[in-house]
């Protein structure tokens, strides 16, 4: 052993599920796990990914606050134990931003625990949610599988922070303001009626960007917002029930000259939307690194 480090360990990644990762591309990946934030409709919790999009959005219009939870250091103590079971001595954690929830708390409690019974957890602050999150999930996991070090794959996520841009347009500031994630935007509350907010996720918390009169103007900045992040590595457009709004972007993305055959879908998981509503529609820009 070197530094906490077990020389010769498979290396296995665990991340959450405000990934969105899709059971089809997690599949794909054998020492990748995640695990499960908690939405809150009154008095029921159900773990993230459980209902279908229908029985989710219904909840959540009938709900009369609604609101979601991290992990507790159980789950995620249960979710090691599986990886180590597996074989691996060494855990690479990845999870949403800490200063969105206290998923990366809990997972650190959790990390403690394991470390009594020889198995080492190395948490990571990804900063973002979504592709943002997932991507440097994925990295990961393919680097360990490649036969990288700890150090290697940490650097590389390090990185990926730095190149990583998340920009989301909402219908309404409601759902952020009723889960309390709503950060710097606060200040904006009361005073949009029309107005569509357009929110940056920047050094890990909400912070306002913009304003836009109606849907179709605030695709338009979304892509213009886009368009000054070139070149990029990867363009995924993020989603809570609101494929119209997908379109709206590609459309405004062959209008600015931009490839949107090279534009990834990623749908967000009900944990995300509890917060951000059906109609919230945004991306996740990665440059090119330099």
């Amino acid at each position: 052993m070197e530094g906490g480090v077990v020389l010769g360990s498979k290396i296995f990644v665990v991340t959450d599920s405000t990934a969105c990762i899709s059971p089809e591309t997690l599949a794909k990946y054998d020492n990748l796990l995640v695990v499960p934030l908690e939405a809150i409709f009154d008095d029921e919790v159900i773990d993230d990914g459980v209902l279908s999009d229908d029985e989710f959005y219904e909840k959540l219009a009938n709900s009369k606050k609604p609101s979601t939870s991290a992990p507790s250091e159980g789950k995620f103590i249960e979710v090691f134990h599986k990886a180590a079971e597996a074989g691996a001595r060494n855990i690479i954690c990845v999870t949403l931003s800490s200063k969105l929830s206290a998923t990366y708390t809990n997972a650190g409690y959790a990390a403690t625990q394991l470390e009594k019974e020889g198995v080492w957890v190395y948490l990571h602050d990804s900063q973002f949610v979504s592709y943002g999150l997932a991507k440097q999930a994925l990295i990961a996991s393919e680097m360990a599988n490649r036969g990288a070090s700890v150090e290697e794959i940490t650097k590389t996520l390090e990185d990926l922070v730095d190149r990583t841009h998340l920009v989301v347009a909402l219908d309404t500031l409601e759902y952020l303001r009723r889960g309390g994630r709503i950060g710097r935007a606060r200040r904006w509350l009361g005073a949009l009626l029309k107005l569509k907010p357009i929110l940056e996720v920047a050094q890990g918390e909400v912070q306002p960007l913009e304003r836009a009169h109606g849907h179709r103007v605030a695709v338009k900045k979304l892509v213009n917002r886009a368009k000054t992040l070139g070149p990029l590595e990867d363009l995924a457009i993020s989603h809570g029930l609101f494929p119209e709004g997908v379109q709206d972007f590609r459309e405004e993305m062959k209008l600015q000259g931009l490839r949107p055959d090279n534009l990834l879908e990623v749908p967000m998981t009900s944990v995300i939307a509890v917060h951000g509503g059906p109609k919230m529609l945004g991306f996740v820009a990665i440059e090119r690194s330099r």
